[in-house]
C-alpha cells in the first residue's frame, strides 16, 4: 500500500498550536501543508482535505463550514478548555471534531491523518493501490506522492540573514550556536559578513578568519576545526571571525566551499548579514539573494538553486517587531517569495511587543504572505545588551530559551535549559516569547 499524506490548510491563529504545528510537519512531515488562509474565500480555494481553524478564526461560520463539507473537505476545530464557549460555537458551525489547543504537535497530527478522507486513486480495490496511472508514474502534479518525514538533526548549515540592518541578526545567530554542542562537539559560528562584528562581539582576535580559511582550500590544504576556528564560552561554540576586506575579496563559491567543509564536521551557523533578497549586505548576503530559499537545492552545478542548497538548509529571518520592522520583513518576503520554499525558513520577531493585539498583528501580516516552518517572538531583554559590552553569551531569559527551542529543532540539541531558578524562569519567559498563551 502506498501511504498518501493528507493536504491541510490552516486558519491563521494567535495561538501557539498553528506555528507548533507547522514546525512538527517541517522536522517530521505527517501532512502536506497547502497554504495558511485568513479570508473564506481563500478557504475555498485551497485544494486541501483536511481544513484546521479554531475558535477566534474571524471568518468561522456556520455556512462556511457546510461548504466546506459539501466540497468533501473535512473541518477539524480547535478550542480553549478554559474556554468551553469555544468548543459550543465550533460544534455549533457544525465542525467535523474539536480538539484542544493545549494537545501536542504529534497529537493534533494523528487526528488530522484520522478524520483525512480515504484517497481513492485509480486502480485501488478495497483501499489498496494496485497501480498508478501514467500521468503519475510521469511524476505529475496529480499523483500526490508522500513526502518522506523529515528526520531532526538534517540541517547541518543554518543561515541567519536580517529583513534590514541593526535588527539584531548576530545576536540571534550567537544565541542560536551558543544553544547547546552536538555530540559533544561545538556547533561552528561563521561571520559572512565582513568587517569584524562577530570579533569585537565575542572579544576574539581577528585571525584565522573567513578569508584566510577559503585560501587555505583554494590551495588544496584541509580544513580542520579545532586548528581553524576560535572557541568561546569553555568550548560552547567555535567561532570563525570575518576578514575585514572580504567583502570585496572573497566570492560566493569560496563561501559554500568553506560552509561546505565545516559542515563535514557538524553543524554551521551563518551570520549572514542583512537586506531584501538580491541587495548587498555582505558576500554572504549577496550570495544568498532570492535564491536563498529554492524549493530544489539539488539543481544543475552553477545553477542559483544549487548554490542555495549548498550554503544552507534552513534559514532565520531575524526582523525588528516594529511597524518599520514588519515593512521590512514583508519586503524580505516578498521578494523571496517566487523562490520560496516555506519549510526551510523560520521568522523571528525580535524586540517583541508585550501587548497582546500588536503580537497578533505582526502575527497575521506575516503568515499572510507565505507560511513559515515557525514563528517566534523575543522580548526585549536587557541581558542581551549587557552581555554586548562584556563579550559575553546571554545564557537565560526569553532570547536563550527560544535559540534552544530553534537549536532542538533544527539541529537536534538537546534543548536544554540552565539548572535551578534559571531554568524554570526561562521556560515561564520562553512560553510568553513565542507569544502564543494567553495569560
Amino acid at each position: 500500500m502506498i501511504p498518501l499524506e493528507p493536504a491541510i490548510a490552516l486558519a491563521a491563529s494567535p495561538r501557539e498550536w498553528a506555528p507548533a504545528l507547522q514546525r512538527h510537519l517541517a522536522d517530521h512531515g505527517g501532512a502536506r501543508l497547502r497554504a495558511t488562509v485568513l479570508h473564506p474565500d481563500d478557504a475555498l480555494a485551497e485544494d486541501a482535505q483536511v481544513f484546521v481553524l479554531d475558535d477566534t478564526t474571524s471568518f468561522l461560520t456556520g455556512p462556511l463550514v457546510a461548504e466546506l463539507q459539501r466540497r468533501g473537505r473535512v473541518v477539524l476545530g480547535v478550542f480553549d478548555p478554559a474556554e468551553p464557549a469555544g468548543a459550543e460555537h465550533l460544534r455549533g458551525c457544525g465542525v467535523d471534531e474539536v480538539i484542544e489547543r493545549n494537545v501536542s504537535p504529534a497529537e493534533l497530527l494523528a487526528a488530522i491523518v484520522r478524520l483525512a478522507p480515504a484517497p481513492t486513486p485509480t486502480g485501488t480495490r478495497n483501499g489498496v493501490v494496485d497501480a498508478l496511472p501514467s500521468e503519475a508514474a510521469s511524476g505529475s502534479e496529480g499523483e500526490r506522492l508522500p513526502t518522506p518525514p523529515r528526520e531532526r538533526g538534517l540541517a547541518r548549515r543554518v543561515a541567519v540573514t536580517g529583513a534590514a540592518g541593526g535588527v539584531g541578526a548576530t545576536e540571534i545567530a550567537v544565541a542560536l550556536a551558543a544553544s547547546g554542542p552536538i555530540d559533544g562537539h561545538p556547533i561552528a559560528l561563521v561571520d559572512g559578513v565582513g568587517g569584524h562584528a562577530l570579533a569585537c562581539r565575542l572579544g576574539l582576535g581577528l585571525y584565522p578568519n573567513l578569508l584566510a580559511v577559503a585560501d587555505a582550500l583554494a590551495r588544496g590544504r584541509t580544513v580542520e576545526p579545532h586548528g581553524w576556528l576560535q572557541p568561546v564560552a569553555e568550548g560552547r561554540l567555535a567561532a570563525l571571525v570575518g576578514s575585514g576586506s572580504h567583502a570585496e575579496e572573497l566570492r560566493s563559491e569560496d563561501l559554500r566551499q568553506v560552509l561546505t567543509a565545516l559542515a563535514a564536521h557538524g553543524p554551521v551557523v551563518l551570520d549572514a548579514g542583512a537586506g531584501p533578497p538580491g541587495t548587498a549586505g555582505g558576500v554572504a548576503a549577496g550570495a544568498l539573494g532570492g535564491a536563498m530559499l529554492a524549493p530544489e537545492p539539488h539543481g544543475p552545478t552553477g545553477s542559483a538553486s544549487a548554490l542555495a542548497g549548498a550554503l544552507a538548509d534552513v534559514v532565520v529571518l531575524v526582523a525588528d517587531a516594529t511597524p518599520v520592522g514588519l515593512g521590512h520583513a514583508l519586503t524580505w518576503l516578498a521578494a523571496a517569495h517566487g523562490e520560496l520554499d516555506p519549510g526551510r525558513l523560520h521568522v523571528i520577531l525580535n524586540h517583541s511587543p508585550d501587548d497582546r493585539r500588536a503580537r497578533v498583528h505582526l502575527h497575521d501580516e506575516i503568515v499572510r504572505l507565505t507560511p513559515l516552518a515557525g514563528l517566534w517572538h523575543v522580548p526585549v531583554d536587557p541581558r542581551v545588551r549587557r552581555a554586548a559590552w562584556e563579550g559575553a553569551i546571554v545564557d537565560r531569559g526569553p532570547l536563550a530559551s527560544v535559540a534552544r527551542e530553534l537549536a532542538a529543532s533544527l539541529l537536534a540539541t538537546d534543548g536544554a535549559a540552565p539548572s535551578g531558578s534559571a531554568r524554570r524562569s526561562g521556560r515561564r519567559r520562553g512560553a510568553r516569547a513565542r507569544g502564543g498563551r494567553r495569560r
